[in-house]
């Protein structure tokens, strides 16, 4: 079956213009669309880039593309004041949210068991807002956020981080702590994994901990302050040869009280300042 139905005769006698627009104001509209179009796609790669990290502690080297699908060698971000690495970094702009005062772009990084997935957008008054990101990191990664001595790999999914001023204003994440570990001022303890909600509370990030699995049953609530410190309440509880094994008592007994239970499991109620 023929695309376009056309006669030889059609052809010969006035040719496809007749099926064009005859109108020049149609032409006009067709012409100037076709001319912002090509305009906008090949704006230089540096603006897209100066859009992206003004104001908002996002920092970007060694660009590539345009200004509306770009890619940048390197970034980092800057959140409480510290550098975090993100690795190689490509955008390409969302353009249903052209018509909005946030317009978004999608959003990849890569690195060394780093990795992002998600929109990132741009508001008023240096806001930087991130939305259903996909990612993954080691946790040494942001360790100054966290003013415990703690190790293993974060992954999971921010449905919203918001950044102003280079101060986390909001988060919702939910996460899941795996290989993890903590120093307890001799050696590494290793604890298995866990899950994590984070939640924005005044001035302070709340973290929702429970186990998912390991030698620990965890059920904590940490209040990370933005000014820092740690705020740490819940419970604790594991087996008695645990904490022989891993010379864990001197910890425990700073997080909270002792409380022996049956079959050899020790219970800790926590309510510390860190």
């Amino acid at each position: 079956m023929a695309l376009f139905n056309f006669s030889q005769q059609e052809i010969r006698n006035d040719g496809l213009w007749r099926y064009l627009p005859q109108r020049p104001k149609a032409w006009f509209v067709l012409g100037w669309l076709i001319f912002s179009w090509a305009l906008l796609t090949q704006i230089p790669v540096h603006w897209g880039a100066k859009a992206l990290t003004h104001g908002t502690g996002l920092g970007l080297s060694g660009l590539t593309g345009s200004a509306f699908n770009g890619r940048a060698a390197n970034a980092s971000a800057s959140i409480n004041g510290k550098q975090y690495p993100l690795g190689a970094l490509t955008w390409q702009f969302k353009w249903g949210s052209i018509f909005t005062l946030k317009p978004c772009l999608a959003i990849t990084t890569s690195l060394a068991r780093q990795e992002f997935n998600g929109d990132v957008c741009v508001g008023v008054g240096n806001r930087l807002s991130l939305h259903n990101v996909e990612l993954g990191l080691p946790l040494v990664v942001v360790k100054d956020l966290i003013p415990l001595n703690v190790d293993g790999y974060v992954s999971g999914t921010v449905k919203l981080l918001e950044v102003s001023d280079q101060q986390l204003r909001k988060i919702d994440a939910s996460l899941s702590w795996s290989e993890a570990r903590a120093f307890n001022g001799s050696s590494w303890m290793e604890m298995g994994a866990f899950g994590i909600n984070a939640a924005h509370v005044q001035d302070a990030i709340n973290l929702k901990v429970v186990s998912l699995q390991g030698p620990i049953d965890a059920d904590l609530d940490v209040n990370l302050a933005h000014v820092g410190g740690a705020q740490i309440k819940g419970n604790l509880e594991m087996a008695k040869s645990f904490i022989d094994a891993t010379n864990a008592a001197g910890l425990l007994v700073m997080l909270g009280q002792e409380e022996k239970l049956e079959n050899g499991r020790v219970r800790y109620a926590v309510d510390t300042n860190l």
